[in-house]
């Protein structure tokens, strides 16, 4: 490395942060909308993003936190009023997402939790899963299989070395949060077209 180049990166590493703006309705508003162009969010989660930001603030200027914790409140009922923020529709997107990945209920149930969502959306949203899909938590325990080379969809096809493998093989679909009876039928299914078979949603 040149000296120059050297001391570019020197001077990157002890560059200093630069201080938290100070709290305001609109400097909020602006960082709520940026954040959630950038990842979309339900309103629990993004009320404790906006709180990151007002304990620096605060921590640095001063001020009340109770007081601004008010502003942040103000914020985020004015994004869910002018529909910036939805958290049923959020909680259904998600689950929907997780459920593509190869998900299972228990799990979507944890992560939506996770993010602040209420009982109820989280129930709604994995009762529009059982409308959408025919056996959603089978389909999602054959994805989750595919993807991780587990049972049939192993590189080997070796009867052998997939008995040597079944009770890992259980044990990572159990830790994924799938019952064992639905575990059995995906891994003890001879080949892929096999477990497809199982249900009637194929994708």
């Amino acid at each position: 490395m040149r000296h120059d180049d050297k001391q570019a990166d020197s001077g990157r590493r002890t560059r200093t942060r630069r201080p938290p703006k100070r709290i305001t309705e609109p400097y909020l508003e602006r960082s709520a909308v940026h954040y959630l162009r950038r990842y979309p969010a339900p309103s629990a989660h993004l009320h404790q993003v906006l709180m990151r930001r007002v304990r620096r603030s605060v921590a640095y200027h001063g001020g009340d936190l109770a007081e601004e914790e008010a502003k942040v409140r103000k914020v985020v009922a004015e994004l869910c009023d002018r529909g910036l923020l939805d958290d049923a529709f959020f909680a259904r997107a998600r689950a929907e997402e997780l459920h593509r990945r190869g998900s299972s209920q228990r799990a979507i149930r944890s992560k939506l939790t996770a993010k602040g969502l209420s009982r109820d959306l989280v129930d709604d949203a994995l009762a529009a899963l059982q409308e959408s899909t025919t056996d959603p938590e089978l389909v999602a325990a054959i994805r989750y299989a595919t993807r991780r080379r587990l049972g049939p969809f192993a590189a080997s096809s070796d009867v052998e070395q997939r008995r040597s493998r079944r009770q890992k093989d259980l044990a990572a679909m159990a830790r994924a949060g799938f019952a064992f009876g639905v575990c059995c039928r995906v891994l003890d299914a001879p080949d892929p077209e096999s477990v497809e078979a199982l249900v009637e949603d194929r994708w």
